[in-house]
């Protein structure tokens, strides 16, 4: 009966982290200007658009990361699974998603450098404040 628990659990938490994988292929989806398939009725047919689209929903991705991660330590702890052996492999995960989202906001940000500086201005053009 505990092992059924166990495995439920287990179940459940893997379950989570597949909705929000779906947040990341979504963002993928659309940049290459295919349907999402967690956002309806979405019709994003220029570059501008899709990029702009992406990057919100990449961000949207990397808050779920970390507040399903906090909210399943939680309750891992909360069911008694936050024992030694258990932190020494967590804090491994850890370790892994804090890296991820590392490179999420490195790829955001060359996103969001690329999109706002002026690169393309003429010489001799002042650019808008």
């Amino acid at each position: 009966m505990i092992h059924d628990q166990c495995t439920s659990f287990v179940e459940r938490h893997r379950a989570a982290w597949a909705e929000v994988y779906g947040l990341r292929d979504d963002a993928h989806r659309i940049l290459k200007g295919e349907q999402p398939k967690s956002i309806p009725d979405v019709a994003v047919t220029d570059a501008q658009a899709r990029l702009s689209l992406a990057v919100k929903v990449m961000a949207l991705f990397e808050k779920e990361v970390r507040a399903l991660t906090v909210a399943q330590e939680g309750e891992r702890r909360a069911y008694g699974l936050g024992t030694k052996p258990h932190q020494e492999a967590s804090a491994e995960g850890e370790a892994h998603i804090r890296q991820r989202c590392e490179v999420i906001d490195s790829i955001l940000s060359t996103i969001h450098r690329a999109r706002f500086e002026p690169a393309d201005i003429p010489d001799g053009v002042e650019p808008a404040p």
